[in-house]
């Protein structure tokens, strides 16, 4: 249970009684999680509405809209958000170590290189992209 893992770690870290919101997606089991944790909070005094505290994640709003537009513009197939093979977070989201680093390094010299085919296509199909989006 969600509420569950939530009320055990704001318990661990003794943060029930200050937290203000959650930041969550628009998926209907936040809903629930919220009412569980004002239920909770209701029964050791803890002032927490569930209705104000929902905070929608401005990234998974800001990825909602893009697909839409670029679905609008004929840049992606309507089908193309069902197939997505990674989650929004995963690919706004950079990890932490070295290794990322070097690998950016790498894609910052193959677009440097005139010669790399792929890092032109892939700058052409941007550019036809951002020509689209200009036209709405």
């Amino acid at each position: 249970n969600l509420a569950e893992a939530v009320w055990h770690t704001l318990e661990l870290y003794g943060l029930k009684s200050q937290v203000m919101a959650i930041v969550c997606d628009n998926a209907s089991n936040h809903d629930t999680l919220l009412q569980a944790l004002r239920e909770k909070c209701t029964n050791e005094e803890i002032d927490f509405s569930a209705m104000h505290s929902c905070i929608c994640c401005l990234p998974h709003i800001v990825n909602l809209a893009a697909m839409q537009l670029l679905e609008g513009i004929g840049a992606i197939k309507p089908d193309a958000k069902q197939n997505q093979q990674i989650a929004y977070q995963d690919s706004v989201t950079a990890p932490l170590d070295c290794e990322h680093d070097d690998y950016t390094a790498l894609l910052d010299e193959a677009e440097d290189n005139a010669n790399d085919q792929p890092a032109r296509d892939n700058f052409e199909s941007l550019q036809q992209v951002l020509f689209a989006v200009a036209k709405v």
